[in-house]
C-alpha cells in the first residue's frame, strides 16, 4: 500500500525527475521549464514541483516541433 503525506494528491509531482518521466522529458529541460514564467513548474521549498492536470493543459497550447 502506498502511504502519501497528508493533502497531497494524485495529481502532483515532486521532484524534477518525477516531471520529466511524466511528460517524458530529460531533467534538464525540466529545469528549463521551471525557469520559463510561463510554465506550470514550480520549485517551492527547495524541490520542483508541478501538477499533472496543470502540465497536460499547457503543453497542448505548444507546438509540436519538427524533429528532421
Amino acid at each position: 500500500m502506498l502511504h502519501r503525506s497528508p493533502g497531497r494528491t494524485n495529481d502532483e509531482l515532486w521532484g524534477a525527475k518525477a516531471i520529466a518521466r511524466h511528460i517524458g522529458c530529460s531533467v534538464d529541460w525540466v529545469y528549463q521549464l521551471a525557469a520559463d514564467p510561463d510554465a506550470p513548474v514550480f520549485k517551492p521549498c527547495g524541490r520542483y514541483f508541478a501538477m499533472k492536470s496543470e502540465l497536460r493543459s499547457w503543453l497542448r497550447t505548444k507546438p509540436v516541433e519538427n524533429q528532421n
